[in-house]
């Protein structure tokens, strides 16, 4: 009997050992933070055609009509990581779009401005290679201090519980500090689920007058601005594709974050005009658009053409649909060769979709 209890156990501990052992993770183990973003990639810089007003042989190329546009997949495709556990520096690369950015992270692109108050929203509109930009963890608010508010005063603005700050495994307080303390300058605070102020990125040219009936208009914003010019074109209130060629679509329009549709090629490829009317802009931009064409069409709309690596058509000239306008490039606050291709109605900016297919 004493044997076969001895049988019975040995048969049951080899059992055992053979059922597979289950993982488990060390008492107090905590996250592995995401990898870090990749290093940045080299600047393409466009080689400019020495002489930007010149006009390709015959003055245009031929119009949209009948030619055959492929349009390539997207590429700009992330998968959402991990929700981060800290604030991150994320360096912008080749081809990247705040909205790319913002679905990488899994945030949305607000949280990007609001996350990055120190950068101009105009700068952060039209990013730049290289630029560095701080990825908070989740959608809400950095607040940097300004050196003259206390902390009452600061979890008042964003109608917060002053404990709540000081508490936040985000920031980086003693747990006694007193509220009435005036953070030094520059102090960090994040705010989780808080949303910031609504996003102005200022108006990216100056538009004085109307060219509607043969008015005159005068845009400025650089070296670029024709002055006042009498608009003498009138276009048809109807828009063909500002592009010659094939090319992917980058970055959608987004009121207030980014004014029009980032359609991307290479450096070179030819713009058209979207519809006949007169240049009222045509060179260099002082803020992110690069070299720039505006057209305005004698009837409340104006395109613009941004990023370009060659202006082809000179200030005060009429163009019509179709018509050779300059060549796509990455000049201004570019992360690679793309037209950044606006339509405003009344100084308005519009949702390109309205008036074409993309």
């Amino acid at each position: 009997m004493l044997a076969l209890t001895a049988l019975t156990l040995f048969a049951s501990l080899a059992i055992i050992a053979l059922l597979p052992a289950r993982s488990r993770a060390p008492a107090g183990a905590t996250r592995t933070p995401a990898p870090s973003a990749g290093a940045t990639a080299p600047a393409a810089t466009p080689s400019l055609d020495p002489n930007l007003l010149a006009l390709p042989p015959g003055g245009s190329v031929p119009g949209s009509d009948g030619i055959a546009l492929a349009r390539a997949p997207e590429p700009f495709t992330f998968m959402p990581e991990r929700d981060l556990d800290e604030v991150r520096v994320y360096t912008v690369q080749q081809g990247d779009t705040i909205f790319g950015i913002a679905q990488k992270f899994n945030i949305k692109p607000e949280t990007l401005f609001w996350g990055n108050p120190d950068i101009n929203a105009r700068n952060l509109q039209f990013l730049q290679l290289g630029m560095e930009l701080r990825i908070m963890p989740a959608d809400g608010v950095i607040h940097l201090a300004n050196g003259q508010q206390t902390l009452a005063d600061i979890a008042a603005q964003y109608g917060v519980d002053p404990y709540d700050i000081i508490f936040s495994e985000y920031n980086n307080l003693p747990a006694d500090i007193a509220l009435d303390t005036k953070l030094p300058y520059n102090t960090q605070l994040v705010f989780i689920g808080v949303e910031g102020a609504p996003i102005d990125v200022g108006a990216p040219v100056v538009v004085e007058g109307s060219g509607v009936g043969g008015g005159s208009v005068k845009v400025s914003g650089g070296p670029g601005s024709c002055g006042l010019t009498t608009v003498h074109t009138a276009g048809r209130s109807v828009f063909s594709l500002p592009l010659s060629g094939g090319y992917t679509f980058m970055q959608d329009f987004y009121p207030g974050i980014h004014n029009g549709v980032d359609l991307a090629g290479s450096t070179g490829d030819g713009v058209i005009a979207a519809d006949g009317g007169t240049v009222v802009f045509a060179g260099l931009h002082n803020g992110g658009y690069g070299y720039l064409v505006v057209i305005d069409h004698g009837n409340g709309f104006q395109t613009y053409y941004g990023h370009l690596s060659r202006v082809g058509v000179r200030c005060g000239a009429g163009v019509s649909a179709g018509q050779y306008i300059g060549a796509m490039g990455s000049t201004g606050n570019s992360t690679g060769p793309h037209l950044h291709f606006e339509i405003q109605q009344g100084g308005v900016p519009v949702s390109p979709h309205i008036h074409l297919i993309l």
